[in-house]
């Protein structure tokens, strides 16, 4: 999938679907079941919501870094780096890593956050849509609280 193409599918599910998972009713905020996974997927889709970390795997006993997207206070990898290139993005070989994994907080020694592209498919008056990257983390307490 293309970066516009993930572009494109972040923003329909963002506008076209997003209010049949959260909606407000008698002035209360509401949510239908499997929300939780819809938020994962936009989450996952929105190529601002990257950053490089690095830590150290108490599993492989090495420091690593992974390209990783934030998701409910945790930051879980996209794909590994080695020798400063990431691995496993072609075609021929999906290095995509499993899509519950994450990295605990203890082993995180760095984060560096990707600077937020821009999204062509997002109209104008939207763009608070596309740049609010805190919507992952706090969406529990904003659409349940």
């Amino acid at each position: 999938m293309s970066d516009d193409d993930m572009d494109f599918l972040w923003f329909y599910m963002r506008r076209d679907i997003f209010e049949r998972y959260f909606y407000e009713l008698n002035g209360k905020k509401n949510t239908r079941f499997g929300y939780e996974d819809f938020m994962h997927a936009l989450a996952v889709l929105h190529r601002g919501n990257r950053y490089k970390v690095t830590f150290y795997s108490e599993i492989e006993h090495k420091q690593l870094q992974a390209l990783c997207y934030r998701f409910e206070g945790e930051y879980h990898p996209l794909y590994l780096y080695i020798d400063g290139k990431v691995v496993g993005k072609t075609k021929k070989s999906s290095g995509l890593q499993s899509f519950n994994a994450f990295i605990p907080n203890e082993w995180i020694k760095a984060v560096a956050k990707h600077k937020i592209p821009e999204n062509r498919h997002v109209e104008l008056g939207r763009e608070e849509w596309w740049n609010d990257l805190e919507i992952y983390d706090n969406f529990k307490t904003t659409y349940n609280g």
